[in-house]
């Protein structure tokens, strides 16, 4: 009896590698090509260096790009952000100034729209223009 079920158990973990590595090769087999970015590596319009990783740049809305991390320090310079702010990017081409409340509650001392929706819409379409 004891060898009747552990012959069943060794059958079902064979079945079940069989199917597993059938179902691994089968989807290996059926991918796509995945597009692979072709990074442009624009200058940075602020700083003058090469940008490697066009996700992480900022449109310009002239057509050029900049380091994120420079578009924070411009930031921090034109709205003379002080030592108990942040500047925050908190999404589609948007940064605010954030400041505390005496109550410990954070606010958006400035809104700031850096990058507008055409620019950004325009970045979107670059990015995808440059997939090989």
């Amino acid at each position: 009896m004891r060898e009747a079920r552990d012959r069943d158990r060794r059958r079902a973990k064979v079945d079940a590698e069989k199917s597993h590595s059938r179902i691994g090769t089968k989807h290996a087999a059926e991918r796509e090509h995945v597009p692979r970015i072709r990074e442009p590596n624009p200058e940075c319009a602020i700083c003058g260096r090469p940008i490697p990783l066009i996700a992480e740049a900022i449109s310009e809305g002239d057509g050029r790009y900049s380091h994120f991390d420079c578009v924070l320090s411009r930031i921090k310079e034109e709205y003379n952000v002080q030592p108990n702010e942040k500047v925050s990017y908190i999404g589609r081409g948007s940064f605010a100034v954030v400041a505390k409340n005496p109550d410990g509650g954070f606010y958006f001392r400035e809104r700031i729209e850096y990058e507008g929706a055409q620019a950004y819409s325009e970045m979107k379409k670059f990015v995808e223009s440059t997939k090989e």
